[in-house]
């Protein structure tokens, strides 16, 4: 039986806020037809990082907002 406190379900949920964000984001920066990174499947955290850095770094985290 998993045992989950609000804090850990606050935070799980932010993560999947934040994976969501960052695919929606790569999704438009395809849309304007750039190469962007693609992440399907299973991702590890440092996949979701360099994808949000190549983001960062072409000005477009949150753009799909």
């Amino acid at each position: 039986m998993s045992h989950t406190t609000p804090i850990t379900e606050d935070l799980a949920a932010e993560i999947s806020d934040g994976m969501r964000q960052v695919r929606d984001d790569l999704a438009e920066a395809r849309g304007r037809g750039l190469d962007a990174p693609t992440l399907t499947g299973t991702i590890t955290a440092f996949e979701l990082l360099a994808a949000a850095e190549w983001l960062q770094e072409r000005d477009l985290l949150g753009c799909s907002r």
